[in-house]
């Protein structure tokens, strides 16, 4: 029985590489907004805490309150600057998400061309199957009728 053989093979597995590559992209860039967003809670705890122990103390000098008012501005001013850098990776995740798809959709194609293919070479040797068993049918029967 002759074998099956698809010419695009080979660029089947270059799109299997791309869509592994673009997997492995997502994956890192939605890592780095989790970073980016864990950071952004801890800068918010800590403006939290600064506030809770504020109210807790009794008596404020004004030195204490101009030092806690400027290091409570520094983790806002902080925390607006993480809050762009994840519009940022949000941003970037999308687009690595959108290249995931679309290496998918590409390969998908590939591979259900190959399926299509396969399908006919199968057709294929059945039908030659079924003619070699008719060919050989018929010799039995002109052997029978001469005999």
């Amino acid at each position: 029985m002759k074998r099956f053989r698809f010419p695009l093979d080979a660029l089947i597995k270059v799109r299997q590489v791309k869509v592994d590559e673009a997997r492995l992209k997502l994956a890192e860039t939605e890592r780095s907004r989790l970073r980016e967003e864990e950071l952004i809670m801890e800068i918010s705890k800590k403006i939290e805490e600064v506030a809770e122990q504020s109210g807790r103390s009794g008596a404020i000098d004004a030195v204490s309150l101009a030092a806690e008012q400027d290091y409570v501005g520094h983790l806002r001013a902080e925390r607006e600057r993480a809050v762009s850098r994840l519009e940022r990776w949000i941003a970037l995740v999308e687009k690595d998400r959108k290249r995931l798809l679309e290496a998918r959709r590409d390969l998908e194609a590939l591979e259900r061309l190959r399926e299509k293919r396969y399908l006919e070479f199968v057709r294929e040797v059945l039908r030659e199957e079924m003619k070699e068993i008719d060919e050989a049918a018929s010799v039995r029967h002109a052997r029978k009728e001469a005999a």
